[in-house]
């Protein structure tokens, strides 16, 4: 729909989330955090429609995904948190 530059700006604003995610991480020395904050930024923002309902799933499963995680609860839920609110604002406005 967007294209290339779409999809870039997708993954940079992904990236912003999971840096400010890794600001509330209690154990910055767990493996591979970043792209788990990353992945934890997308999944939030995830959608499925159905016409005109849009359900946000990722949410609700990213914030299961967090609540089972050992350590960084905070910085998995902080980064699942923005990236919804991201997308409730751009819901809300476009």
């Amino acid at each position: 729909m967007f294209g290339l530059p779409g999809l870039l700006l997708f993954v940079l604003i992904g990236l912003g989330i999971a840096f400010i995610g890794l600001q509330f991480a209690d154990d910055r020395s767990e493996e591979m955090l970043f792209l788990k904050l990353f992945g934890h930024a997308l999944l939030g923002a995830f959608t499925f429609r159905i016409n005109a309902l849009v359900l946000p799933i990722g949410f609700p499963i990213a914030l299961w995904m967090a609540s089972n995680a050992s350590v960084n609860q905070k910085a998995r839920r902080v980064a699942s948190g923005i990236s919804f609110a991201l997308w409730l604002i751009s819901l809300l406005l476009f």
